[in-house]
C-alpha cells in the first residue's frame, strides 16, 4: 500500500492535528479512565506517550488537554524545555522527586500566561516572585496559588500536562 504523500494526514507537523485521531482509541479510553478515577478520589496511573517525532505525541496532548476543560477541569501545559534546570532525564525534580523551585516557578507563569495573558501574568509574576521564592512552593501549592490567582475553585481536578521529556 502505497499513500500518495499530497493526501496522507500523518505527516510530522509538530503538534499539527492530523483530521483524524485513528488508532488512538485505547490510549484516550485510558486518559477518560484516570480522570474518572482521580475525581472520584481513587489513585489513577500516569501515563506516557511514547514514539518517534511526528507520530502525534503533542496532538494527543493537547486533545487529553481540551477534553479535561470541557468536562470542568482545570489544566497547566509545561514542556520539559521550560523546566530545563540540569541535564539529567527529569530536571525538574530534586533528589526526592519533588518539583525544584524554578519548575514551579514556570508552572505558574505558564498557566498564568494561558489563563491571563502574558501581559497580566508578567505584571503579576513581577510581583510575586520574591514571595513565592521566600515560600519555596511545592507543585500542589503552587497549583493552588495558580488556581486562585485566575479564579479557579480549589476543589476543581487539575491536569498537569508535561511534553518533551526526552532530550
Amino acid at each position: 500500500f502505497n499513500m500518495d504523500p499530497i493526501d496522507n494526514p500523518f505527516v510530522p507537523g509538530a503538534g499539527t492535528p492530523p483530521p483524524e485521531l485513528v488508532g488512538r482509541e485505547q490510549l484516550l479510553e485510558n486518559v477518560r479512565i484516570a480522570v474518572a478515577r482521580a475525581r472520584r478520589g481513587h489513585a489513577a496511573k500516569s501515563l506516557i506517550a511514547v514514539g518517534l517525532r511526528g507520530v502525534g505525541k503533542t496532538v494527543l496532548l493537547g486533545f487529553n488537554q481540551s477534553w479535561f476543560a470541557q468536562r470542568g477541569g482545570f489544566s497547566v501545559y509545561i514542556t520539559f524545555n521550560d523546566a530545563q534546570s540540569d541535564a539529567s532525564v527529569f530536571p525538574f525534580l530534586d533528589n526526592n522527586g519533588d518539583f525544584h523551585q524554578a519548575a514551579v516557578i514556570r508552572i505558574l507563569h505558564r498557566g498564568l500566561v494561558y489563563h491571563l495573558g502574558a501581559k497580566d501574568a508578567f505584571e503579576l509574576l513581577k510581583r510575586m516572585i520574591p514571595d513565592i521564592v521566600a515560600a519555596n512552593l511545592s507543585l500542589h501549592d503552587g497549583v493552588a496559588v495558580l488556581k486562585e490567582l485566575v479564579g479557579v475553585r480549589a476543589a476543581t481536578p487539575t491536569l498537569l500536562v508535561v511534553d518533551e521529556l526526552s532530550k
